[in-house]
């Protein structure tokens, strides 16, 4: 398919660049990269020191994505929304964790379409330079995703009468409005294709509630507002779509049998990954496992 493109205005820089905390940044250190800095560094050392399983809670939530996209893939999913893609690759991949996830959809068939969205300036500066991927960084799209409207037009960029897959991966904690959350997913439900599917990773204080509010001040301290939610929160979220391979909620590093960080206590996740299809969906996913 040819998809057509939206008109980019060129970001301003934001206020606050380099003085104050980036979650973007933020889970860029956590993967090792370089686009972090020393304002971002200080509040990851914070977290830390609040929850010292952080680290490990970012990095299962980005194997999980990974593993997914493969799994998707391996079940005919041709389309993919990538919400909050964060930061592309600003050197080639030193391992799984800092592959893009648009270069895991195409090791596994090149030619399927990934679509791109954030709403942080810089992260859309470095998406429309991205260079460090073989066959080039797939469309990007600047957009606020509490703005329902803005996805209209997105979504019209696929092809209608196929599958998408919507990634929404460690990104509605950073929308603290439950309404507006709300809204965003009401709108996905209602306008994705028959059997479209939502992967959602999201952190919650299920698994350890004095950590996660502590974090959570942390965050707030930085200026930063971080919303986990509850697996019955998330659940409903996805309203009546259908939950596919495990019947509820999981730990981010449980999801997936071959998960690398499979031996991580579910507390040690910090986070919830839920697979959900559109209702009287053919796909069905198995409980196989995605190799890394």
């Amino acid at each position: 398919m040819t998809l057509s493109f939206l008109p980019q205005p060129a970001a301003p820089v934001p206020d606050g660049l380099f003085t104050q905390a980036n979650s973007a940044r933020l889970t860029d250190f956590c993967l090792g990269g370089g686009e972090n800095y020393a304002v971002d560094r200080t509040l990851a050392a914070e977290l830390s020191q609040v929850a010292p399983y952080w680290r490990l809670a970012v990095l299962s939530s980005r194997l999980h994505a990974l593993l997914t996209v493969g799994l998707l893939a391996r079940h005919g999913i041709r389309q993919y929304l990538d919400l909050g893609c964060g930061f592309p690759p600003t050197r080639r991949p030193q391992s799984l964790s800092e592959q893009p996830v648009y270069e895991r959809v195409r090791c596994h068939r090149p030619e399927d379409v990934v679509v791109t969205v954030d709403s942080d300036p810089v992260v859309a500066a470095h998406a429309r330079a991205a260079v460090f991927t073989p066959r080039g960084a797939p469309p990007f799209v600047a957009a606020d995703l509490r703005d329902v409207a803005a996805l209209e037009p997105v979504l019209n960029m696929f092809d209608q009468d196929r599958p998408i897959a919507v990634l929404l991966h460690d990104v509605l904690a950073w929308i603290p409005e439950d309404q507006a959350v709300h809204d965003l997913m009401r709108a996905l439900r209602c306008q994705l294709p028959p059997g479209s599917v939502l992967s959602l990773t999201h952190a919650t204080a299920d698994l350890h509630t004095q950590s996660t509010r502590a974090a959570a001040a942390a965050y707030r301290s930085a200026q930063l507002t971080w919303r986990p939610r509850s697996g019955a929160a998330l659940t409903e979220l996805l309203g009546d779509w259908t939950l596919l391979g495990h019947r509820r909620p999981v730990p981010t590093a449980r999801w997936h049998p071959a998960h690398p960080l499979g031996i991580l206590a579910p507390w040690q996740c910090g986070a919830y990954a839920l697979l959900a299809t559109t209702p009287r969906s053919p796909l069905r996913i198995l409980d196989r496992p995605e190799r890394p």
